[in-house]
C-alpha cells in the first residue's frame, strides 16, 4: 500500500502583444491588442492505493485520489480599436479520482491487465477572450477503460498491446472565435475517444535496443449543444495515429548515443462553424539524435532535434479565414546543441 500528499503553488503572469491586419479600410486596416494577466492555481491534494494478491495468478489494486484547487484570474486587455477590457474571477475545485485494476498471469510469459477509472480535471479560466461567458470553463470528466497484454518471453523483446475507450464529460478544449481574435478554453458536452497502443522492444545485444511505438486514437464530438456543427467531427489538437521508432546503445563504458523518429498523424482544428475541414495538419515526420557520455554523476552530450529540418505547424488559429489561410504556430527548426548535467 501507498499514502501520500502532494502540495503546489503557482502563478502565471503573462503579457502578449498581437498586431494584425483587419478586414476594415484605412484607418482602421491595422489594430495592437495587448492583454496582461496573472494567473494563481494552489493545489493540494491526497491519495493511496492498496494491492492485494488474490491468489497466485490474480492480483487486484485499488486506487483512491482528492484533490482540492483554488484559482484566480486577473486580466486587462487595451486595442486600438476599441476600449480597454478588464475580467477577473476566483473559484474551488475539488474532486475524487478512483481506479480500479486487475492483473492476471496467463501464463509465465503472457499477462492479462483490465483498468477501470474515474478522472476529474479542475476548471479554470482562459485568458485570452473577451466574452464574459467564455472566462470561465467547467470541471472535465472522464470514465476511462483499458484492457492490455504485457507479453514478455525472454530478456531480449517484449511487447505491450492496450486497448482503451475514454468516455468524457464537459471536454476542454482551446477554441478560436469565427470571426475574431478571441481565443478561449471550450466544454464540448461529450467526447468519446477510443483506440489502440502497440508498444515493443527488442534487444539483438546487451547494449542495442530497439524500441517502437504505434498509437491509434478515434476522437470524436459525440454532443456539443453550444455548437452543434462539431457534433461527429474529429476533435480537435488530437492526431489520429502517432508513430515513433528509437535505437539506442550504452555500453559498459558510460558511452551512448540514440536516434529516433517522431511521427504525428493528421490533426484537425475546428472553429464553431465545423465548415472549416481544410484548417488540417498533415502528418509529420521528425529525426532526432543523441550521443553522449556519462560518468561519476556528469554527463555530457551533444543532440539535434528535427534532424531534416522538416516544415511543419504544430496548431493553427482556424478563426482567422479572412486573411485567406489560417495562420499557425510553426515548429522548431533544426537544432543543434550540447548539454550538461550532474546529479547528485
Amino acid at each position: 500500500w501507498t499514502l501520500g500528499f502532494f502540495y503546489s503553488d503557482s502563478e502565471v503572469a503573462g503579457k502578449a502583444t498581437r498586431w494584425f491586419l483587419t478586414p476594415f479600410p484605412a484607418p482602421f486596416d491595422q489594430d495592437t491588442q495587448e492583454t496582461t494577466y496573472t494567473m494563481d492555481s494552489e493545489n493540494y491534494a491526497f491519495f493511496g492505493s492498496l494491492t492485494k494478491d488474490l491468489n497466485e495468478r490474480d492480483k487486484l489494486t485499488v486506487g483512491l485520489r482528492y484533490d482540492k484547487f483554488q484559482k484566480d484570474l486577473q486580466r486587462t486587455k487595451t486595442s486600438q480599436l476599441a476600449a480597454a477590457s478588464t475580467h477577473a474571477g476566483s473559484k474551488d475545485f475539488s474532486s475524487f479520482s478512483p481506479s480500479l485494476t486487475w492483473e492476471r498471469a496467463l501464463s509465465d510469459q503472457l499477462v492479462g491487465v483490465a483498468r477501470v477509472s474515474h478522472v476529474e480535471k479542475p476548471g479554470g479560466y482562459s485568458a485570452f477572450t473577451d466574452t464574459a461567458s467564455q472566462i470561465q470553463f467547467a470541471e472535465e470528466e472522464t470514465v476511462a477503460y483499458e484492457l492490455g497484454l504485457q507479453f514478455k518471453p525472454s530478456e531480449n523483446w517484449g511487447l505491450n498491446v492496450t486497448a482503451y475507450l475514454n468516455d468524457i464529460e464537459n471536454y476542454q478544449f482551446e477554441m478560436p472565435v469565427t470571426g475574431s481574435t478571441d481565443y478561449y478554453v471550450a466544454n464540448a458536452d461529450e467526447v468519446k475517444a477510443k483506440g489502440l497502443e502497440i508498444e515493443g522492444y527488442y534487444k539483438p545485444s546487451a547494449d542495442l535496443t530497439f524500441s517502437a511505438l504505434y498509437g491509434l486514437c478515434d476522437s470524436e464530438y459525440k454532443q456539443f449543444n453550444a455548437l452543434a456543427a462539431l457534433t461527429g467531427k474529429q476533435v480537435s489538437f488530437v492526431p489520429d495515429h502517432t508513430l515513433s521508432f528509437s535505437l539506442s546503445y550504452e555500453n559498459d563504458e558510460d558511452f551512448f548515443w540514440q536516434v529516433g523518429s517522431r511521427t504525428i498523424g493528421d490533426t484537425t482544428y475546428w472553429d464553431g462553424s465545423g465548415t472549416n475541414s481544410e484548417d488540417a495538419i498533415d502528418t509529420y515526420t521528425l529525426l532526432d539524435a543523441r550521443f553522449g557520455v556519462e560518468r561519476n554523476g556528469w554527463e555530457i552530450s551533444v543532440f539535434a532535434t528535427n534532424l531534416t529540418d522538416e516544415e511543419y505547424y504544430t496548431s493553427l488559429v482556424s478563426s482567422m479565414s479572412y486573411l485567406g489561410a489560417a495562420p499557425g504556430v510553426v515548429g522548431s527548426p533544426r537544432v543543434l546543441g550540447l548539454s550538461v548535467s550532474r546529479e547528485f
